[in-house]
């Protein structure tokens, strides 16, 4: 199996790199086979069948009303300065390991373009699982891809691997993966040490793809990106795809409305949970107040401070840690319902006993 150490090559690597696009960029055009599909993710399927958030259990840290009071309530704590990007960075440390973990309703399956995401306002993608590099040539006009954009290509899903595809996994992480994974060597999988981004090149090199670096809103401009422009509008008037932003599209909009729904359900989750542990009263009328997108943010806010005060932060802190582990606990046991299933089932349960009642994988 091929390892790709990041560490012991950087200079040999940046030649590499630099006289690659440095040749691209001399280049009349681009076409269908300069392009490759980049998805960092921590789902890898049995059967090469990438599947959409919302078919998969899926968790993360939303900006909630339980998010923004535990950040707040942190700063004044250790007197923390959010507009200092170093006390800015441990407070979001500190408020994500205290924040009730939610979800994102998301129906369409999301890859860059010739380079790895990078973190931005929208998310952090970095030290997932995996990384999966497969060609656009093998997908375009077989899968239902609604936009063609570097750092945004997205598809309705589901999507089916080729057999070309490459599963870039952390060494150190690989042992431990093929455990929860024993499919993984059904892939044509390469190993890496070192940075992430850089191995990514390394493959995307080593298939004859010119890396890029990938922002928020597209590769980081360069001689290049006429070429893309060019050879992306092109595509998506040949295979009847957009080349619009994910905001403006007809799957965002729906899939918004699915996510406020989704978010309720985990708010009603995480506060009947905490009003049954510190037994507070009137139940429904504080889960129903804290839960609803109908009722004032601010209000809300200072509704769960005065709850939390009359708790205790360290308390409050300990019980948040114990509830998202019940969550890890129920996603690893394959018990966690996917988003599909809370909106048909329309509540989610996190109690002990919920991996006795009910298996969803």
């Amino acid at each position: 199996m091929e390892v790709i150490n990041t560490n012991i090559s950087k200079k040999r690597h940046a030649e590499r790199l630099d006289n690659n696009r440095y040749l691209k960029s001399k280049a009349d055009k681009y076409e269908l086979n300069d392009f490759a599909l980049v998805r960092a993710t921590d789902f890898l399927p049995h059967d090469g069948n990438l599947m959409p958030l919302c078919s998969v259990p899926f968790v993360t840290h939303t900006n909630n009303v339980a998010s923004s009071v535990v950040l707040k309530l942190l700063q004044e704590k250790y007197d923390l300065d959010p507009f200092n990007e170093e006390d800015y960075k441990k407070l979001k440390e500190m408020a994500d390991k205290y924040s009730p973990l939610s979800s994102q309703y998301r129906s369409t399956i999301h890859f860059t373009l010739n380079g790895l995401v990078s973190n931005h306002s929208k998310g952090e993608f970095d030290n997932r699982n995996f990384i999966i590099i497969d060609r656009l040539a093998n997908h375009l006009g077989k899968e239902d891809f609604r936009s063609l954009r570097m750092e945004d290509t997205f598809v309705n899903g589901p999507f089916k691997l080729s057999n070309d595809a490459v599963i870039l996994v952390n060494k150190d992480k690989y042992d431990e993966l093929l455990q929860d994974n024993p499919w993984l060597n059904n892939y044509n999988v390469v190993l890496f040490t070192g940075d992430e981004k850089a191995a990514t090149e390394e493959v995307l090199l080593d298939l004859g793809i010119t890396p890029e670096d990938i922002k928020e809103h597209g590769a980081e401009y360069s001689n290049r990106t006429p070429l893309h422009k060019e050879a992306l509008a092109s595509l998506a008037k040949t295979y009847n795809c957009e080349l619009e932003k994910h905001f403006y599209s007809k799957e965002y909009r729906d899939d918004d409305e699915k996510n406020l729904r989704v978010w309720e359900i985990f708010n009603r989750a995480f506060y009947n949970e905490l009003c049954t542990t510190f037994k507070l009263e009137p139940r429904d009328e504080i889960v129903n107040f804290l839960s609803s997108y109908s009722v004032n943010r601010q209000k809300q806010e200072q509704k769960l401070k005065e709850l939390i005060m009359q708790i205790g932060l360290v308390e409050y802190s300990d019980f948040v840690l114990n509830y998202n582990k019940k969550i890890t606990d129920m996603i690893s046991a394959r018990t966690f319902p996917t988003n599909d299933q809370l909106l048909l089932d329309g509540a989610l349960n996190i109690s002990s006993n919920l991996s006795k009642e009910k298996t969803y994988q």
